[in-house]
Order: C-alpha cells, then sequence, then structure tokens
C-alpha cells in the first residue's frame, strides 16, 4: 500500500518539476515512505519504488537549474549547504524509517520467542500434573525469557482453544484464588 501511494506520489513529482516554480513539497513523505520499504516491504516494492526515484531523478537532469551542475560541484558551490542539509536530511529520514520498522519486526520475533517458550514449559509442567500460570511463568524464566502475565494468559488462553488444556480444580487445601490446569482429556 505505501509503496503504491509512494511511487504515484513521485510520478506526481515527475510532472510537477517542469514548471517555473513548481512546489515540490510532497517530496518530504516520500523519503520516510522509502525508509519503511525498505526496512518491511517486499523487495518487488522497493524495486519499484526504485524505477520511480530514478525516472523522477533523470526528469530532473534534464531541468535546466540541475544539468548545469552535478552534486558534486553544487556542493563546491554557494548552495552546496542547501544541497548537503537536503541530502542528509533524506538520509536522516530513510534511516529513522529503518530503524523504526526494524524495531517492530524484532518485537514481532521477541513475542513469538516467548509464546513457543510458555507454549514448551506450560505442556512440560502439565506432562507432570496440574499447574498454575506463576508456575509457568517461573518456569520460563529459568529458561532465560523475560514474560509478563498477559503473555502467560494469552499462551493459556489459546492451548485451551485449541482443546490440549483444561481448566482444573485446585488441589485440596490450595488457595481458592489460583487457578489451576490441567492437559484435555
Amino acid at each position: 500500500m505505501v509503496a503504491n501511494a509512494t511511487a504515484e506520489v513521485l510520478r506526481s513529482l515527475t510532472r510537477k518539476i517542469a514548471g517555473e516554480k513548481p512546489d515540490l513539497r510532497a517530496a518530504t513523505g516520500v523519503i520516510n515512505d522509502i525508509g519503511r520499504v525498505l526496512a518491511g516491504g517486499p523487495t518487488t516494492d522497493a524495486r519499484a519504488l526504485q524505477a520511480e526515484v530514478a525516472s523522477l531523478r533523470e526528469e530532473l537532469e534534464r531541468c535546466k537549474d540541475v544539468s548545469e551542475l552535478k552534486p558534486s560541484e553544487i556542493l563546491q558551490g554557494q548552495h552546496g549547504r542547501i544541497f548537503l542539509a537536503g541530502a542528509m536530511w533524506g538520509a536522516d529520514e530513510m534511516m529513522s524509517a529503518y530503524v523504526a520498522q526494524s524495531n517492530r519486526v524484532l518485537e514481532k520475533r521477541s513475542d513469538t520467542t516467548a509464546r513457543v517458550a510458555i507454549v514448551d514449559a506450560a505442556m512440560q509442567l502439565l506432562r507432570g500434573g496440574q499447574t498454575t500460570p506463576t508456575a509457568i511463568r517461573r518456569a520460563v524464566e529459568q529458561r532465560g525469557v523475560s514474560v509478563r502475565p498477559d503473555q502467560i494468559s494469552k499462551a493459556l488462553g489459546e492451548l485451551i482453544a485449541r482443546g490440549k488444556v483444561a481448566a482444573a480444580d485446585g488441589p485440596e487445601g490450595s488457595d481458592r484464588r489460583s487457578r489451576y490446569y490441567k492437559l484435555a482429556d
């Protein structure tokens, strides 16, 4: 979705650049979108955006004020700081989007790792008899995985929904506030 919208903005910019004083502010969002696509999108989206960026760059090179100087020459002239500021802004935006998307991917992987550890520990404990969410949490944390109570509840809920685990009555004399679970019959 992002790639399609970004490609359309790039095509729009390509059409606008020939004007006397074109409004190119739409380019500001493109940089961030490209960073997100690079970080989390399929390579087909990245390739499509690369083609649109190349097309826009080629059109820009046909503009009189751009064609007169190469970027390396602009950096040596009076507008060098402006050109460099724009380039660094673009690089920063892309890197920020890339890092943010990469962090989201890592969080998803971490959640998956925690869920697998919870299910493994729960099933191991349940094979030995009834158990509680607190016992499952301790077993998971002994494996070096930090988990929250809501993650344990969610994993137990999934096991119950799949028919692998069922609620159980606690042992005689146990705290009535504690929940106990057993392997489903």
